[in-house]
């Protein structure tokens, strides 16, 4: 869930759910779910787990083509915008258009740092 926690604090969720006894596999992706009217067991191609419940965490990424198009600012964070969430062009705020979610980048208020998903560029 890298949009969602940055590695220190994903690495506290993982150590707690797995002090529950809970097994967690990051970055394989299931082959098959095996089981009828409930799960029974996974199958990551060559490893194959019992299983009672499965929680998927997908990445996905932003479409920011279009705004590249009409010329915004973009970068590795998403479509540039000010405090306000107006989108820039030139390193100057456009009157009337905004961006958020995952298109747009966002400056952390603790971190003072930029963020967002790396977007795909069409």
């Amino acid at each position: 869930m890298p949009d969602r926690l940055d590695s220190d604090m994903a690495e506290h969720v993982h150590r707690y759910l797995q002090g529950m006894g809970i097994r967690v596999i990051t970055k394989h992706k299931p082959f098959e779910i095996i089981g009828n009217e409930k799960i029974g067991s996974v199958n990551f191609n060559n490893l194959t787990l019992p299983a009672d419940i499965l929680l998927f965490g997908t990445d996905f990424m932003p479409e920011v083509a279009l705004a590249k198009r009409a010329g915004f600012d973009i970068d590795e964070h998403g479509i540039n915008i000010n405090e306000k969430a107006r989108v820039l062009k030139g390193g100057k705020a456009v009157e009337g258009v905004f961006a958020s979610g995952a298109c747009a980048q966002v400056i952390n208020k603790a971190t003072g740092k930029e963020h967002g998903m790396k977007p795909l560029y069409g």
